[in-house]
C-alpha cells in the first residue's frame, strides 16, 4: 500500500494521540508507565506538527506539557536521586513552543541556574550535548552573563578543519541522551541563527553539514537528518535566503568567465566552473572575483568553495614527506649513531632497539 505525505502525517498523528496515557504522558509499551524522555520527544513533535499547519488537538499538547512540567517539578527520577540540569533543560526545550506554562518554565529555568551556580567547575564538566541544549534556552531563562558564557564556551569547543566547522561529540554522563557531531552541529546552527542570522560561524557550520551528507541524501540516522532539516529550514526562513534573486558573475583577472542567474526557483542549484592552468598568469598574483548584480534583495548571501587540483606525468612525481613518520629498528651495541639497522643476527647476540 502506498501513502502520500498527507496520509502519513494524518494517520501517524492519530496513532500517536491514541497512545497517550491518562496522565498525559507516553510510554514505550502500552502496559508500562509514562516515560518523561519519550513524552518530551513526542511533545516536541506535536508542537512542530502544529507549527507546520496540521490540526493537532490542543488537549493532546497541553496534557503532554502538564505531564512534563509536573514530573520535573514535583517528582523524582524512578532510578533515584535528583533530576539533572540537562533534564530540566530538555523539559524547557519541549515546553518552549507550548503556549502558557510561563510559571512552570520560570521554575525550571531557576532550577537550571541554581544547579549550575552550585557547581564551581560546571564549564569543565558539562558535555557538548548538554551545552548546545542549554544554549537553545539560556537566552530566555538564564541571566545574561551566564548566557554569554555558554555561547563563548560553545565557540571555544567548535572544531574547524577542511570540511568546515563542527561541534564534536563528547562523552555524556546522561545515558538517556545520545549525541552525535552532525546532530549537535545542526542544533548549533539553530541556536546561533536565532540570535544573529549573519553570525560568521554559521557559514562554516553549514559547510560541514553539506560535506557530511551521504549519497542517499541523508545524514546518518533519521534523528540526525531531522535535526539538520529543522535547523537549515529555520535558518533559511529567518535569513530570507530562499527568496534571493541576483546574477552571479565569475571573473579571473578581470576577464568574464561564467555567469548564472539565481531566482527562488533555482536558489539551491550548484554553480560550478573549472579553470585550466594555462588561464593563470605565472608571474603575477591572480585575482578570482565573484560579483553580484541585478540584486533584488540587498546583501543576499551566497556560499562558495574553491579547490586546486593538478596532475603531473608519472615520471615527474616527486616523493613528498607530509607530517611525521615513525620507524623502529634493531642495532648492534657498537652502532651508537643508529646508522645501520640489523637485518640478520646470531642467537644470543645482544641488540639495541631504537
Amino acid at each position: 500500500e502506498s501513502y502520500t505525505g498527507e496520509g502519513v502525517m494524518t494517520e501517524g498523528l492519530a496513532n500517536i494521540i491514541k497512545n497517550q496515557k491518562p496522565d498525559g504522558g507516553f510510554a514505550y509499551y502500552a502496559d508500562l508507565n509514562s516515560n518523561l524522555y519519550l513524552t518530551e520527544s513526542v511533545l516536541t513533535s506535536l508542537t512542530a506538527i502544529e507549527e507546520a499547519g496540521y490540526d493537532v488537538p490542543v488537549t493532546a499538547i497541553t496534557r503532554s506539557a502538564s505531564y512534563v512540567a509536573n514530573t520535573l517539578l514535583y517528582s523524582v527520577p524512578s532510578y533515584g536521586g535528583q533530576w539533572s540540569a540537562r533534564d530540566y533543560v530538555r523539559g524547557l526545550l519541549a515546553l518552549r513552543n507550548v503556549e502558557g506554562f510561563a510559571s512552570d518554565k520560570a521554575q525550571l529555568g531557576a532550577r537550571v541556574s541554581t544547579l549550575l551556580s552550585a557547581t564551581s567547575n560546571w564549564k569543565e564538566r558539562i558535555d557538548n550535548g548538554a551545552l548546545i541544549d542549554l544554549s537553545l534556552v539560556s537566552k530566555e531563562v538564564l541571566p545574561g552573563k551566564m548566557d554569554k558564557e555558554i555561547l563563548a564556551l560553545l565557540r571555544n569547543r567548535v572544531a574547524i578543519d577542511g570540511r568546515g566547522a563542527s561541534l564534536p561529540a563528547s562523552y555524556s554522563t546522561w545515558s538517556w541522551y545520545y549525541d552525535t557531531s552532525i546532530g549537535m552541529t545542526a542544533r548549533l546552527v539553530d541556536s546561533l541563527s536565532k540570535r544573529d542570522v549573519n553570525d560568521v560561524l554559521i557559514e562554516k557550520l553549514l559547510r560541514y553539514i553539506g560535506a557530511s551528507k551521504a549519497r542517499d541524501g541523508a545524514w546518518g540516522s533519521t534523528a540526525d537528518t531531522a535535526e539538520v532539516v529543522h535547523a537549515m529550514v529555520g535558518h533559511i526562513d529567518r535569513s530570507g535566503e530562499a527568496s534571493s534573486q541576483f546574477d552571479l558573475a565569475m571573473k579571473l583577472n578581470g576577464s568574464p568567465a561564467a555567469v548564472k542567474s539565481f531566482t527562488p526557483d533555482n536558489i539551491f542549484d550548484t554553480f560550478t566552473h573549472q579553470f585550466g592552468l594555462a588561464e593563470f598568469i605565472a608571474t603575477t598574483t591572480n585575482v578570482l572575483a565573484l560579483e553580484k548584480s541585478k540584486e533584488l534583495k540587498p546583501n543576499s548571501p551566497f556560499y562558495y568553495d574553491m579547490t586546486f587540483r593538478y596532475a603531473l606525468p608519472v615520471d615527474q612525481l616527486i616523493p613528498r614527506d607530509e607530517g611525521f613518520m615513525m620507524t623502529r629498528g634493531l642495532y648492534r651495541l657498537t652502532d651508537s649513531a643508529f646508522l645501520t639497522p640489523v637485518t640478520t643476527a646470531t642467537r644470543g647476540e645482544v641488540l639495541r632497539g631504537h
